[in-house]
């Protein structure tokens, strides 16, 4: 696939996504953008030739966008903090991976479930450099 035909798809994905995030009244988290720290609630997870993308929104009406590669740092989850139930199950399996893929479904269990993770974007490549799943 040529790099025009791929930067066409990302940008008719990102601007469907931003579509559907400001009709929901969510604003782009600007905080994300800044290299910060901030909890998301995961929208949608799929994959995408850099590796994955995820989407997600914040409690303050944020939202963030990028792509999980392998250089991503997954970060383990506190699990005490977790209430029993099913994000504290998909957290565990988070902390069990060994491997990018054993990562990546452990955050499409987690999207299934509604859980939240704590992101940090690097807004010149577009990907996430850190990840960890929060309660």
């Amino acid at each position: 696939m040529t790099t025009t035909s791929h930067r066409i798809r990302t940008i008719s994905r990102a601007a469907c996504l931003t579509a559907a995030a400001l009709a929901a009244g969510l604003a782009p988290a600007a905080d994300a953008k800044e290299g910060k720290d901030h909890v998301y609630l995961i929208s949608s997870f799929q994959q995408s030739e850099q590796g994955v993308t995820l989407a997600g929104s914040s409690d303050q009406g944020g939202y963030v966008e990028g792509d999980v590669v392998p250089s991503t740092t997954f970060k383990p989850a506190k699990l005490s903090r977790f209430a029993p139930g099913a994000c504290r199950t998909a957290a565990a399996h988070f902390n069990a991976a060994q491997s990018f893929e054993a990562h990546t479904s452990a955050l499409f269990e987690m999207a299934a479930f509604g859980c939240r993770v704590k992101l940090k974007l690097d807004e010149d490549t577009g990907t996430f450099k850190t990840i960890k799943p929060v309660p």
